[in-house]
């Protein structure tokens, strides 16, 4: 991307009113700034504002939309956040520069397909603050269609106990994904969030006993999670074919389920 100006507002207010002019951008982290050839009359850097924090308040863990993703792998708070996804996920993208680097907002408001970081907040029912709009949930958010014309100030982590399983596969460690997936054991629910298929991640949810039915009938976890795969659409790019994706998610969603429900 190329950027005709550059600025680092002082305000949130400022920062918004930058971005309501035609041709702004927000920048993130900046990390794959050089993977798209458009061209933009502003850069808005929200470096200033001080959104690069990792909170734990009363109705959640508050992280800054500028934190980057080094900065959630090596955090104490969301260590042990159910069974320490969120750090776990940010750890597998790429190496420690590029996670110095980019951003969890950047991540989300980009809504990459490849990405490690949104399964696993999808999983768990992540909440995002914007700066006019306020509160709304990530699946709401992903379903939206078009630019998103408000600021991304916080990702809300909720706080209800559960534990959870994370797994990503990649050709090599420093690749994106051919497949990932992130299943979480909440109340008498089970969250199930398949991404890089190749399209950014879905969530679907089971119940428990419903679960646990199936396993008393007999019906081997494989199966399980065959029937659960089926409701995700899968596709084809240059990393891996359609049906590599299906047989692949099936076995690592089979082997969440095994995780969250021993």
């Amino acid at each position: 991307m190329k950027l005709l100006d550059y600025k680092k507002p002082e305000s949130m207010e400022e920062a918004y009113s930058l971005y309501e002019l035609e041709g702004s951008e927000i920048i993130g982290g900046g990390a794959w700034l050089k993977l798209g050839n458009q061209t933009k009359a502003l850069g808005i850097d929200l470096e200033k504002l001080g959104l690069n924090k990792i909170e734990d308040k009363e109705d959640g863990i508050y992280i800054g939309a500028m934190t980057n993703l080094y900065q959630l792998e090596e955090s104490e708070i969301l260590k042990d956040v159910y069974s320490g996804i969120i750090s776990l996920s940010a750890s597998k993208i790429m190496g420690v520069q590029v996670r110095n680097i980019a951003t969890i907002g950047g991540t989300v408001c980009g809504k990459y397909g490849f990405s490690d970081l949104i399964t696993p907040l999808l999983a768990i029912g992540a909440k995002l603050k914007f700066y006019k709009a306020g509160v709304m949930t990530l699946e709401e958010f992903m379903a939206k269609k078009g630019k998103n014309l408000d600021i991304l100030t916080d990702v809300i982590i909720p706080k209800a106990e559960g534990n959870g399983c994370f797994e990503t596969f990649k050709k090599t460690s420093i690749d994106f994904a051919v497949v990932n997936m992130t299943v979480v054991k909440s109340g008498n629910q089970i969250s199930i969030a398949v991404g890089a298929r190749p399209g950014v991640a879905k969530v679907n949810r089971i119940e428990i006993e419903e679960v646990i039915k199936q396993r008393e009938a007999g019906t081997p976890l494989h199966d399980i999670s065959a029937k659960v795969i089926s409701e995700f659409n899968f596709g084809a790019n240059h990393r891996a074919s359609k049906e590599y994706r299906i047989q692949l998610a099936t076995v690592l969603v089979a082997d969440g389920l095994k995780e969250v429900l021993a």
